[in-house]
């Protein structure tokens, strides 16, 4: 029995769309959970590779980031691979926004408000961790809410999206 079906049997909904979105919350919740990541977990897989790319290049270069300062303390370029970082997510956003437009993905502005949150979030982590002078916590806290965050809009947002691209097809 698979995961849908026993939610479908405890909970006694018939609305496959509603299990499915609980089921997607739960993935999400335990993504959060599992950062940073030992390996590239199957369930941020999207299926488009250019995305899957972008993803995984992005979460491996907060990884780095995070080994690098928070066991190595290594601050003399900390503040040059947080700008690596930052300019990376936004040519993501951007990369992932013209691809949305392309295909007449009619929630991309959303999403795109979506990305522009974060990135108005990941500034203030990183002036705060500046003004905490990367300390060992700062670290772990900046790169756990990158992680989580990004766990969490892959799985949910964006996986909105490639379901809305499969059924265009």
């Amino acid at each position: 029995m698979d995961n849908l079906a026993r939610l479908k049997l405890r909970t006694e909904e018939v609305d496959e769309t509603v299990l499915q979105d609980c089921l997607e919350s739960a993935k999400s919740a335990i993504m959060a959970r599992r950062y940073p990541f030992q390996e590239w977990p199957e369930e941020l897989e999207t299926g488009i590779a250019l995305l899957d790319e972008q993803h995984q290049s992005f979460l491996r270069q907060v990884n780095r980031f995070y080994i690098k300062f928070r066991f190595k303390q290594q601050k003399e370029s900390a503040e040059e691979q947080l700008d690596f970082l930052q300019n990376y997510l936004l040519s993501h956003f951007q990369a992932e926004l013209a691809f949305m437009l392309e295909h007449g993905y009619p929630k991309a502005r959303d999403h795109q408000a979506s990305h522009q949150m974060l990135a108005i979030q990941v500034k203030q982590q990183a002036l705060e961790l500046k003004a905490q002078d990367y300390s060992p916590e700062s670290v772990e806290a900046f790169c756990r809410f990158v992680g989580a965050w990004a766990s969490q809009h892959i799985m949910q947002e964006d996986m909105e999206f490639c379901r809305f691209l499969r059924a265009a097809r």
